[in-house]
């Protein structure tokens, strides 16, 4: 992604948005799964199981190997992967709650049983703590990503995938 002179050229970033689109279509796809499975009244555990905020994580991991693979970049690709893909979950969790909360129908992002009990009718804070889970979650997923990718470059060379 970096040139010798420090330059980032478009089709850089759209090499690594096209990296990144399958990854955060499964994260899309985990999310509306689990509204799905909410609405059919699937097995408590099943929807736990299935958990944005676990599959972003997984989802980081794999984009610092295809990364590497892919000669798309170093940390600074990481580090925009990371946050990326932390903000499509976390904004994706919250678009279900303002909408539970502007038509009243309550999802499994909204329901008291996953979300915050007690008095925060507009759920303000679960709303709230999913904001501040962005940047959480990005600086975490760059370490674990920046680690990933440290040790892919010792034992994989590059465009081996």
């Amino acid at each position: 992604m970096l040139k010798g002179n420090g330059a980032v050229t478009q089709a850089d970033v759209q090499r690594l948005l096209r990296t990144l689109a399958p990854l955060m279509m499964i994260v899309a796809a985990v999310w509306a799964l689990r509204l799905i499975l909410h609405e059919v009244a699937a097995p408590a555990m099943l929807v736990r199981f299935l958990s944005v905020s676990g599959v972003v994580p997984v989802a980081i991991l794999l984009a610092s190997m295809l990364i590497h693979l892919r000669e798309l970049g170093g940390y600074t690709a990481v580090a925009v992967a990371s946050f990326a893909l932390a903000a499509v979950g976390e904004l994706l969790i919250v678009a279900a709650i303002v909408f539970s909360l502007a038509t009243g129908w309550i999802n499994v992002f909204s329901e008291p049983e996953f979300s915050f009990p007690g008095g925060d009718p507009f759920q303000l804070i679960h709303i709230t703590s999913h904001l501040i889970r962005i940047p959480l979650v990005g600086l975490l997923g760059m370490g674990m990503g920046s680690l990933i990718l440290w040790l892919m470059r010792r034992v994989v060379p590059e465009g081996a995938g």
